[in-house]
């Protein structure tokens, strides 16, 4: 990814969708590339709009979300998911 982006993206403008890339949904349907090298793939991609000036669906960001909530859990973001959605709500 390039310095200015991987600085500028968060994981919760992620969550948002404030990152302003294009949707590039080719990288990922049906592509033969790992996550990992997905989203260092969106780090070519060209902002579509000024950074954080509006909103825009993407779905490579959550990739991106949830990769980085794997790699602070330590575990694979399934394992992640499975265990949240199995607790209980008190």
């Amino acid at each position: 990814m390039k310095p200015a982006k991987a600085f500028l993206v968060t994981v919760l403008l992620s969550f948002v969708a404030a990152a302003q890339l294009n949707r590039n949904d080719v990288l990922w349907i049906g592509s033969p590339w790992s996550r990992e090298e997905i989203i260092r793939m969106m780090g070519f991609v060209p902002l579509t709009k000024p950074f954080r000036s509006a909103y825009q669906y993407q779905n490579i960001m959550f990739t991106a979300a949830g990769e980085s909530v794997a790699a602070v859990s330590g575990g694979a973001w399934e394992a992640f998911i499975n265990v949240i959605f199995s607790m209980r709500l008190e």
